[in-house]
């Protein structure tokens, strides 16, 4: 077994390959072990139901827990909305790749399906032809664990029904289990513009619902003495958030032009590095002074590259750091255990050409 296992599974492991049960065989009833492991079942349990989802143990109706004769390579299914196989999916793509690293260290293989967002725009034929594909997918793989990212599999009854009693982990920055830790992307933001000088700034974001974060942004807006903040979102379009970006910037680029000095930003902050491109291209055809004339932050992936032809400084989440963390969570699951959500904190880098 590998170290990423907890104690108590290695202990359980150990005791069973110590034991007189050879593979195929029934194994002792839970309160059997927790008795001779001086362990509380609860935690017995959990350690059966996670060396079972790694494919060592086998729970067989009317029988019970049967060791394994081969160990199965168990099945995650990762439910991805991101087509991505599109240009700018580098990002959803280094995620993915890091999940999948994790899962094989740990003994798992990953089963991919991707651009499950776009199926709601599709007619009916062509929507049941691709959940049929995809729930024959999934049945082959019977996996023993699910995550999801940028996509909800409970808007697919069919798919849903098929997995709703398999541990599911949900990657999300706002209301997932995993996610980025947006308050304090937030406060190094802020932080790091008054500590340029900074006075005045604006957020640029994709369309969302309110969220508690917005108020955590004007109060460390009057903590740090700011004199002004706008904040204005991205509207959703089918030409992208890099092309709606720019269009965006482009209009305030204008109006901000027509304002007195003292009303106009010395700070932007924007909210994705995607659209970061687009807010890029509008700044350099305005040929403002970056960062003389304001200083600019993203949230971006680190490892993930981007081409924006001034310096703007970039507030990193480590996708290896996502992918571990996600993995963590769903084997607690499978573990019967219910961790609390996690929020993946990044770091600052400075001023950055690329």
């Amino acid at each position: 077994m590998t170290s990423s296992f907890s104690d108590l599974q290695q202990r359980v492991f150990d005791f069973i390959q110590r034991g007189p049960w050879k593979p195929g065989e029934r194994l002792p009833n839970t309160h059997d072990f927790a008795a001779k492991l001086g362990v509380p079942v609860r935690e017995v349990q959990g350690a059966l139901s996670g060396l079972a989802a790694r494919g060592y143990l086998e729970r067989k109706q009317g029988v019970g827990t049967v060791l394994r004769r081969n160990r199965a390579t168990p099945n995650i299914v990762l439910f991805c909305g991101t087509n991505l196989h599109q240009k700018q999916a580098d990002a959803p793509r280094a995620m993915v790749e890091a999940v999948r690293t994790e899962l094989n260290r740990r003994g798992y293989h990953l089963t991919l399906v991707d651009d499950l967002a776009s199926y709601h725009g599709r007619n009916w034929r062509r929507y049941s032809e691709a959940m049929e594909q995809i729930r024959r997918q999934v049945d082959a793989a019977a996996p023993v664990g699910v995550i999801e990212t940028g996509c909800a599999i409970r808007r697919y009854p069919d798919l849903y029904e098929r997995l709703h009693r398999v541990p599911l982990v949900r990657l999300s920055s706002q209301r997932g289990d995993i996610g980025s830790d947006h308050p304090h992307f937030i406060r190094t933001s802020l932080e790091h513009l008054a500590g340029q000088g900074c006075r005045k700034v604006a957020f640029l974001r994709p369309h969302r619902p309110y969220t508690p974060d917005d108020d955590l942004t004007w109060e460390e807006i009057h903590r740090l003495g700011f004199l002004r903040c706008v904040i204005r979102e991205i509207p959703r379009s089918e030409d992208g958030i890099a092309s709606m970006a720019y269009e965006l910037m482009n209009l305030l680029i204008r109006e901000w032009k027509g304002l007195r000095k003292n009303y106009v930003p010395d700070g932007l902050v924007v909210d994705d590095d995607v659209a970061m491109e687009g807010v890029a291209a509008a700044l350099r055809k305005s040929h403002l002074d970056i960062p003389g004339e304001f200083r600019v932050i993203t949230r971006a992936s680190q490892g993930v590259p981007r081409f924006y032809g001034l310096p703007v400084d970039r507030y990193e989440v480590s996708q290896e750091e996502v992918g571990r963390r996600l993995v963590d969570f769903l084997e607690a699951r499978m573990a019967r255990m219910e961790p609390a959500p996690v929020r993946v904190q990044g770091c600052l880098r400075l001023e950055t050409v690329s």
